[in-house]
């Protein structure tokens, strides 16, 4: 299980658009390749999760996601009935 793999390619000043481009892009991109020659290579015998919050329309990232879990398609990881307004003190 990967966690954000795609958040060292980010810099700390975001474009103003939130995109990521340049050789951070074509970087991420590769360890995503890498990781689907991996599983290619070990015919499905191999699993990988990731988890992260960047949204890219290339292939394979885009083909790979399973599910978008976003608030405001109702499919957050922590469902919304879940947070209360009310804090605990302990």
């Amino acid at each position: 299980m990967l966690d954000q793999p795609s958040q060292v390619y980010f810099p700390e000043d975001e474009p103003e658009d939130g995109t990521l481009a340049g050789s951070d892009r074509i970087a991420l991109l590769n360890l995503y390749k890498a990781i689907q020659r991996t599983i290619d290579a070990l015919d499905g015998d191999f699993q990988v999760i990731v988890m992260e919050h960047a949204d890219l329309t290339d292939e394979p990232f885009h083909s790979s996601v399973q599910d978008r879990w976003r608030r405001n398609n109702g499919k957050a990881l922590v469902p919304d009935d879940w947070i209360t307004d009310e804090l605990d003190d302990q």
